[in-house]
């Protein structure tokens, strides 16, 4: 009897340490849309996200996050951190002045409407890798850090077998 009872009780510690680290650490997201392709694919590309890093400000431009919005979630490039200017000027980004260089866009790639924003202490400016088709920061505004659910960290296809670093 008292061996039955250890095994259930390790059953339900494993069990609540799964729920924990699906809770708190990392979650699998499929991607919706086209908004970030070349690098995710809509229909079957899976990213896993980092859920612990919706807990600290430490985002660098260049991460992949996902953003809660009202009535979705949505992925994205952080582009612009807090405090910081963004313009588009002549489909170029500038950061306080300074030309955005962005390895991870094809050079066929045009970032309109020319606009500028000062991003607030409390936010980050995203936009996705196919600005042409893209709900982001240039339609809705700065993202509130508390908004963003996590870093995507890896892509993954099962169909494709494909499992790649985001970094």
């Amino acid at each position: 009897m008292k061996k039955d009872y250890k095994d259930y009780l390790k059953i339900f510690l494993v069990f609540v340490l799964v729920i924990m680290i699906r809770v708190f650490v990392i979650d699998i997201i499929t991607v919706e849309g086209i908004s970030m392709y070349p690098t995710l694919n809509e229909y079957h590309d899976k990213v896993i996200l980092e859920k612990y890093k919706q807990f600290t400000d430490d985002y660098d431009r260049g991460d992949i996050v996902v953003v809660k919005l009202e009535n979705r979630n949505i992925i994205k490039r952080v582009i612009g951190l807090p405090n910081e200017s963004i313009e588009i000027k002549n489909s170029d980004v500038y950061i306080n002045g300074e030309l955005l260089e962005e390895p991870y866009l094809d050079d066929s790639v045009k970032t309109y409407p020319d606009m500028t924003i000062k991003i607030p202490s409390d936010s980050i400016f995203v936009m996705g890798d196919n600005r042409e088709n893209s709900l982001d920061s240039r339609s809705i505004g700065a993202i509130k850090i508390d908004d963003i659910m996590g870093k995507s960290v890896y892509r993954f296809n099962l169909k494709k077998r494909l499992f790649n670093d985001l970094n």
